[in-house]
């Protein structure tokens, strides 16, 4: 099941930074899907499952969701 990360979020993820997550999205999109929402916000689907390098405190289940701040609602 795919989720959907921000760049930031997903460097994270794998330990590298958003301008490498770009990247490394740009190279193998059947991975790493990109896609840019209507504010220019770059979004990357990961499927975690894909991903055995994951540290089980990074795992996206246990992460805090993304939350929308009131100026974008």
């Amino acid at each position: 099941m795919h989720q959907k990360f921000n760049l930031e979020a997903a460097g994270r993820l794998l330990g590298i930074s958003s301008s490498a997550m770009r990247a490394r999205a740009k190279k193998d999109p059947v991975k790493y899907r990109l896609e840019r929402d209507n504010r220019g916000q770059i979004w990357v689907w990961i499927d975690p499952a894909s991903l055995p390098e994951l540290k089980p405190s990074m795992h996206p289940s246990k992460l805090q969701p993304l939350q929308a701040q009131p100026d974008e609602l």
